[in-house]
């Protein structure tokens, strides 16, 4: 299992070109023996993108999100900030 940065998770699902062939294979690898970890930090990220007009997807960026947790390709994880 992987952690996948904001920028990764997004280029992986979305212009998986701009990863190096390591980085993809090591994804792929990931995905057909445990899966990967988004953070919650992350959807978040992603959110507020999509809000301020910096990102755009053909589907609503719930259902986006939603689809594949829902699917099994990525499991999420809380953040904790502690203070």
């Amino acid at each position: 299992m992987i952690v996948l940065d904001t920028h990764v998770w997004l280029w992986w699902i979305s212009n998986p070109e701009k990863l190096s062939t390591s980085a993809g294979q090591a994804i792929d690898q990931a995905v057909t023996e445990k899966g990967i970890i988004i953070s919650s930090i992350s959807t978040w990220e992603v959110a507020l993108l999509v809000d301020k007009g910096r990102l755009e997807f053909s589907i609503n960026v719930r259902d986006w999100g939603r689809d594949g947790f829902q699917t099994r390709l990525y499991y999420g994880i809380a953040s904790c900030h502690q203070g």
